[in-house]
């Protein structure tokens, strides 16, 4: 089965694992109003069900009219209002979304990394991710998904997330604005921890391409991530990166010292 929430003629994919409902930016379902807290609700998602429950909101959570006593299982065609908002529960069989097309759910493997994090410390991930995470910009939210596995010590984890990802990461560097070099600088620094972790050059040549691509500049502590990973790997892949430093020599405005050395010692191992 697959499930969903209808609001305001749009739909939200519910991947298994748990969603919340709130004013929060965190949150997987983002509701604006003072009725609504900051964490109103949780949702529940199994195979086999979906389940409500109210995280002691002020002003309750109600299903067809009735308000929830904790918690109560969802079916299809509920309707669950939160601080006078009202969503609809849809469920459906897969069987029935190929027939009418309907584009699949994210990997269930993202949305637990980034429901995670965000139920953990939402404080602390606003303040490494900025607020534009939750409402504006979804591949934000992959970024901070990748660096709770690594600093979690799951490797494997996050590459899985981050290649599977990796192309839309990609677009959405080279067409959103500023917003892509929001989404260009977190990549960038997500695969130099993945280089310098795994040894893999493919991360530092995709690095150099979100930068390249998105204009964004790296912090310095990206950089010499990025230098210490040249250590491990010892050789690239010459045009692809040919093309990159070409394109990062290119832009206006004085490189920073850190920047200048990165740049060398990457030319010095194409040759």
């Amino acid at each position: 089965m697959r499930h969903s929430l209808s609001y305001r003629g749009n739909r939200i994919p519910l991947s298994i694992g748990k969603a919340l409902i709130g004013r929060s930016v965190g949150c997987k379902v983002t509701l604006e109003g003072a009725e609504v807290s900051r964490r109103h609700a949780r949702l529940t998602i199994a195979e086999d069900g979906l389940v409500v429950e109210d995280l002691a909101s002020d002003n309750g959570v109600f299903v067809n009219g009735e308000r929830v006593d904790r918690s109560r299982r969802l079916v299809d065609g509920d309707r669950l209002m939160v601080g006078g908002h009202e969503l609809r529960v849809v469920v459906e069989d897969v069987a029935d979304d190929a027939v009418h097309g309907q584009a699949a759910a994210p990997p269930d493997s993202v949305r637990a990394s980034i429901d995670r994090i965000w139920e953990d410390d939402e404080d602390e991930a606003l303040d490494a991710f900025g607020a534009v995470t939750s409402r504006t910009e979804p591949h934000v939210m992959i970024c901070a998904a990748v660096q709770g596995e690594l600093d979690a010590g799951q490797i494997e984890q996050a590459e899985q997330l981050l290649s599977s990802q990796a192309a839309s990461l990609l677009e959405s560097a080279k067409h959103q604005g500023r917003l892509g070099k929001e989404v260009g600088r977190l990549g960038a620094s997500r695969a130099a921890r993945l280089a310098l972790a795994t040894g893999r050059a493919k991360w530092v040549a995709w690095a150099l391409e979100l930068v390249a691509v998105s204009g964004t500049t790296l912090p310095d502590e990206t950089l010499r991530e990025l230098d210490a990973a040249l250590d491990k790997i010892g050789a690239l892949e010459a045009p692809s990166v040919r093309q990159h430093l070409a394109t990062l020599r290119a832009r206006p405005g004085e490189p920073s010292a850190a920047e200048r050395r990165l740049l060398a010692r990457l030319e010095g191992l194409v040759g």
